[in-house]
């Protein structure tokens, strides 16, 4: 799980680049797509991507776009799926999202008051 919730944190974030450069307005105007890969679609569902492609493809699901080789999910659809709603199963992969970036840093330095300044002036100093 932990590899494809750090695809789709980087996902968010080229997407939030992308409309940062294109637009130049930054994440006022970001959307995040409605949709998931087949690999993100089955980890979710707790599935290989090959068995869920054949799944896909006998029941013709709602939903699934075919837009290159790899179908992409509606998030509607996989909540459908899973028995929630599309909110629900955004605001779980955003909490796994955001607990695997606080797992990232929590090994981090942290300064508190007047040792953070110092510390952030030295690193200023030294790309001077």
């Amino acid at each position: 799980m932990k590899g494809v919730l750090t695809s789709l944190s980087a996902y968010l974030n080229a997407a939030k680049l992308y409309n940062t450069n294109r637009c130049g307005f930054g994440s006022a105007l970001f959307m995040p797509t409605l949709t998931l890969d087949l690999n993100t679609s089955a980890v979710l569902l707790g599935t290989q991507p090959d068995r869920l492609l054949q799944f896909i493809q006998r029941e013709n699901l709602p939903g699934v776009l075919f837009f290159e080789a790899q179908p992409q999910v509606s998030v509607f659809t996989l909540a459908n799926l899973l028995n929630t709603t599309p909110e629900n199963l955004m605001e779980w992969l955003e909490d796994e999202a955001l607990a695997e970036l606080m797992d990232e840093v929590e090994e981090d330095e942290w300064y508190e008051g007047d040792a953070g300044q110092q510390v952030y002036q030295a690193l200023l100093d030294g790309e001077s």
